[in-house]
C-alpha cells in the first residue's frame, strides 16, 4: 500500500477495536509471519497471510471459507 504498510494497518485496526477479517498479501513470507504474530498479540485472531505468487486460487479459497463461516452454507 502506498501510504500505510500492513503492520501500521494491523495496529490501527487493533486500536479502534475492529472486528474484521484481514488478508495480508506480500511477496515475503517473513513479513506475513510478522503481521500474523503482531495481529495475534493484539487479539486480532482472524488474519490470513498469502504470498503474491499463488494469489488467485489461495485468495478465492480464503474468501470462500469466510462466506461459508458467515452463512453456514457451503
Amino acid at each position: 500500500m502506498p501510504k500505510v504498510d500492513g503492520i501500521k494497518l494491523v495496529r490501527h485496526l487493533a486500536d479502534i477495536g475492529a472486528k474484521c477479517s484481514v488478508v495480508a498479501v506480500s511477496e515475503y513470507p517473513a513479513y506475513l509471519g510478522m503481521i500474523k504474530s503482531l495481529a495475534a498479540s493484539l487479539s486480532l485472531a482472524d488474519v490470513a497471510g498469502i504470498q503474491k505468487t499463488p494469489i488467485g486460487h489461495v485468495l478465492e479459497g480464503i474468501l470462500h471459507d469466510r462466506r461459508v463461516a458467515e452463512s453456514g452454507v457451503d
